[in-house]
This record gives structure tokens, C-alpha cells and sequence, in this order.
């Protein structure tokens, strides 16, 4: 078995050791392992491309494949260095999608689409087939549900077509599982009256995986209508 001095110079020369299971395990040994055949005169096998790819499966494959390179004390150094490693090991995980992220790049597309009229930064995030609510009485023209990118294009053209935004201001964030609850404020103008009503919007975003399935919107509709009415 190496011994302990062997055994800290491969992890001190592997500092982030082990990311890849077998990988830099296999270096740290493989440098050590060198150097004892060099001291000792014997010759160091040339190290083969299957023999990289050994080293990205497990232990055993590693030992089966790269069996004529450790022997002896190059064996011992190699499996001191597992040994050592693999408590280190940790699964890499997809970091998961920050949907408060995700939301708030909407908005900002949103505003921006106020001024430039390009809504497909705020299409991206949406799934295929995205099921988009806005409650409210029929006589408010973009009220109801929709599905699908393609709808939700229309739904934004329906409601431009009625009403200018002037402001909106996202105020507020809150994550809850796979929802995201965003508190605004906006203020819009009727273009039909003229009249401009002010008003606070709840918005209610559901994502899976970093992508918007469901959309609802709440508001007073009673202060829309009425804004929506001739005098």
C-alpha cells in the first residue's frame, strides 16, 4: 500500500479533486505512479486513448482496462487515491432554473415591447401550448383564456388595440414552489374615451423547468369597464 506522504501528495495535487468520477483520481495516481517507475528504471507504458476513455467509468473498469499500468506499488498508489476520493465525489445536478429570474426578464421585455412592439423576447419563456387567463366580463375585450404562443399574440393585440400602457411596475416578487406571484401597478389609457385608470395587478406565473405554463391575471375589472364606457 503507498504510503501516507504518497497519499497527501495526490491530493494536494488535486485540489478540486474527483469532479469527474475516475478522472482526476486516475491522474493524481497516474503522476505518482510515473514517477515510483522512473526512480525504480522501468519503462512507463504509453497511456492510449482507450485508456482516457477508461477513466471516465467506474473503479473496476478503470482497474480491468488500465490493469498492465498499475502493479505493485502503482496499483496500491492508485487505489489509495479511490479510496480517498470518492467520499469527495459529488453528482453534478442541472442547477434549477430561478423562475423569479425567469419572470422578471418578462417583465423587462415587457416594458421594452411598450416602447419597441417586439413581443418575441416575452414569447421565448412560454411553452407551446400555455394556457393564458384573464378573467373578467365579456365587455372587456381581451378577457378570458387563451392557449398556445400564437393566441397569447393575439390576446397582446386585442388588448393593445383597446388600451395603451403607460406604466407598469412590477413591485413585488413572491416565489411559491413553481409559482411566482407578482404584484404591479399600472396605469393605462383607453384609447376609444381617452380615460386613463390606474389600478393594482396581480399576476400569477406557474413554470416548469424555467418555462411558463399558465398565466392568470387579477384586477378590477369594475375600474376597466368603466373606463371602457362612453360617457
Amino acid at each position: 500500500m503507498s504510503d501516507s506522504k504518497d497519499l497527501k501528495e495526490i491530493l494536494e495535487k488535486a485540489p478540486q479533486p474527483f469532479n469527474s468520477p475516475g478522472f482526476d483520481t486516475w491522474t493524481a495516481a497516474w503522476a505518482v505512479s510515473k514517477r515510483k517507475k522512473k526512480e525504480a528504471g522501468e519503462p512507463v507504458p504509453f497511456v492510449t486513448s482507450d485508456t482516457v476513455q477508461a477513466v471516465e467509468n467506474d473503479p473496476e473498469t478503470i482497474r480491468r482496462k488500465t490493469e498492465n499500468l498499475f502493479q505493485g506499488p502503482v496499483l496500491d498508489t492508485w487505489t489509495a487515491a479511490w479510496a480517498a476520493s470518492k467520499d469527495k465525489i459529488k453528482t453534478r445536478k442541472e442547477p434549477k432554473p430561478d423562475n423569479v429570474q425567469v419572470v422578471r426578464q418578462i417583465y423587462t421585455h415587457l416594458i421594452m415591447a411598450g416602447v419597441q412592439g417586439d413581443l418575441r423576447p416575452i414569447l421565448q419563456p412560454l411553452s407551446e401550448d400555455v394556457e393564458w387567463q384573464s378573467p373578467g366580463p365579456t365587455e372587456i375585450p381581451w378577457a378570458g383564456a387563451v392557449r398556445g404562443r400564437e393566441k397569447v399574440v393575439q390576446w397582446f393585440a386585442t388588448r393593445g388595440h383597446a388600451v395603451e400602457v403607460e406604466q407598469l411596475v412590477p413591485k413585488e416578487f413572491i416565489a411559491q414552489g413553481n409559482q411566482v406571484v407578482v404584484m404591479c401597478e399600472e396605469r393605462s389609457r383607453v384609447k376609444a374615451t381617452g380615460k386613463v385608470y390606474e389600478m393594482a395587478l396581480v399576476a400569477m406565473w406557474t413554470l416548469l423547468n424555467g418555462t411558463v405554463t399558465h398565466y392568470r391575471e387579477s384586477y378590477d375589472t369594475a375600474m376597466v369597464l368603466a373606463a371602457l364606457q362612453e360617457e
